[in-house]
């Protein structure tokens, strides 16, 4: 017997809880999204932030905004009559872009873990090797991302669990529930080890900073206690995915109602942009830099030409 089984879009039903959280999503994103672009064309060119760290962030950021519209475009927009007929018009027009689009969603999330991973690594770095880490991070910070990117591509050799394609101007989702589950299982695998990886290395970032800092700098409490913060909101933000990813599961392992789990899924999308989108309220929080610039627009305008490294609380 086949494990592949075949839904049509068009005649799913609308779930009102579904299209407000949808809304909902929107909402928020959409700002967030500006702010996002916003961010990444200021620290690019303001001579302010030429130091590496903001390197990883402008990339961090790239692949959190290109992972969130990816993430419309294939999930959350079936949620809408309207965004099933968009993709319709989109798969008539280029045959196998949702396919395509699914894959590069499941590559930005891979690159998510492994650009958060980088961040902490470059602070720790910094911390250990404080004459030699700059040299290196800037030379070599694409080359690293790049090898994030053909490792995030690995996990998808499988192939599609998922593909759609447009039959009588009627979306049919074809969905091969073995291959399916054993992706799901794989990527439930990998989010635990991601999630361990990056707590571990934030705490990391804490301890090290506390040890290395306290004999140099006076007022290395407060310094310590600055990074412990960023340890525990990337420890929270991650934790996140840990939910999403088991409840996810959840569907293979309990007998639940599908229509809890499609309301389910609606909610855990939440926990994702708890992390997609996080990152620019943590620089706000934490990083002075970033934070005097956005209330003193005209001030960072005119020193922009002395460029200063991240202060410590980054």
């Amino acid at each position: 017997m086949s494990s592949i089984t075949a839904e049509a879009l068009d005649k799913r039903e609308e779930h009102s809880l579904k299209q407000l959280i949808a809304g909902i999503q929107l909402g928020y994103g959409i700002p967030t999204l500006l702010l996002m672009l916003y961010l990444f064309f200021h620290l690019g060119w303001n001579p302010k932030y030429k130091n590496s760290f903001y390197r990883l962030v402008q990339v961090d950021l790239l692949i959190n905004m290109l992972f969130w519209i990816s993430s419309w475009f294939v999930v959350r927009s079936l949620d809408f009559p309207s965004g099933i007929e968009f993709i319709k018009a989109m798969e008539n027009s280029i045959p196998g872009i949702f396919d395509i689009s699914g894959f590069f969603v499941l590559v930005f999330y891979h690159m998510q873990f492994c650009s958060a991973a980088s961040m902490s690594v470059h602070r720790i770095s910094s911390i250990l090797f404080f004459s030699k880490y700059e040299r290196f991070w800037s030379r070599f910070y694409l080359l690293v991302y790049l090898c994030f990117a053909i490792y995030s591509c690995i996990p998808q050799f499988l192939g599609p669990a998922m593909t759609l394609k447009v039959v009588n101007n009627t979306a049919c989702l074809y969905i091969d529930h073995e291959l399916y589950f054993i992706s799901v299982r794989n990527f439930a695998i990998l989010t635990v080890i991601y999630f361990c990886l990056i707590f571990g290395l934030a705490i990391t970032v804490a301890c090290t900073a506390c040890k290395k800092l306290q004999d140099t700098i006076a007022a290395d409490q407060g310094v310590s206690r600055k990074l412990t913060k960023i340890a525990m909101t990337y420890g929270y933000v991650y934790s996140g995915l840990l939910i999403w990813t088991g409840g996810h599961m959840s569907q293979y392992i309990f007998n639940v109602p599908q229509e809890v789990i499609e309301i389910g899924y609606s909610l855990m999308s939440l926990a994702m942009d708890m992390m997609t989108l996080s990152l620019p309220y943590i620089l706000l929080i934490f990083d002075t830099n970033i934070k005097q610039d956005l209330r003193h627009p005209r001030q960072s305008s005119a020193s922009a030409a002395n460029a200063v490294a991240p202060s410590l609380s980054t």
